[in-house]
């Protein structure tokens, strides 16, 4: 009898009180993922806020919500909520990341420099840090540095043929023809994308022409 009421009293314990408001917070958190993952960046904008509003700690939220803000275009408020990201949790690479990718579309390189590779002192295996920083870094015309990082991504994800072909394009820069043949045939060993291998073996073609 004494067990069956101590459980009588746990179930109506559970009843009366339900989810914690951290509970609640990671539903509402996931609920705003999938509706951002649809293009729904209004529901997951208020999806995370909901998030936030239940826990105040919650970086991962404030970083998402700042996703959403940079898909929409509001990178000043994008920058803000993932700034608020890192004050609650520095050592979290997606929002340094994700920093790095706001400061990108402000056009203020220096700082988004400096975000990849903070990304990067956190995890050496992040490949989407590299490749960010190599993107940059070939605008601002550090060819060296952009090579460099298309390596160590190569070296992270060597199956990821969009970094084979940024590779080989720098290389064709460069003049270096027999780097970018390399690139290029290993892009047709590692997709089957039509649109992608149909790019590679026309700039193949065109490189063995002049050889």
């Amino acid at each position: 009898m004494g067990a069956a009421i101590l459980l009588a009293a746990v179930s109506l314990s559970t009843a009366c009180f339900g989810p914690s408001d951290e509970e609640r917070s990671r539903e509402h958190y996931q609920r705003g993922q999938e509706y951002q993952e649809r293009g729904s960046f209004q529901r997951a904008r208020e999806e995370y806020a909901r998030a936030i509003l239940l826990d105040r700690t919650f970086a991962e939220a404030y970083a998402a919500r700042g996703s959403v803000f940079l898909d929409t275009g509001d990178h000043r408020t994008a920058l803000a909520s993932v700034d608020r990201a890192i004050e609650l949790n520095e050592n979290l690479p997606e929002s340094h990341n994700l920093r790095g990718l706001v400061y990108t579309a402000m056009g203020e390189d220096e700082p988004a420099i400096l975000s990849f590779t903070r990304a990067i002192q956190l995890d050496a295996e992040y490949s989407d840090a590299y490749y960010n920083r190599a993107r940059v870094n070939a605008r601002d015309g550090n060819i060296d540095a952009a090579l460099a990082d298309l390596s160590s991504v190569i070296e992270v994800n060597p199956f990821e043929a969009g970094y084979y072909m940024d590779r080989a394009r720098i290389y064709l820069f460069l003049d270096d023809r027999v780097r970018a043949l390399r690139d290029l045939e290993r892009v047709l060993e590692v997709t089957q994308d039509e649109v992608t291998t149909t790019d590679a073996r026309r700039i193949i073609a065109t490189i063995r022409q002049g050889l």
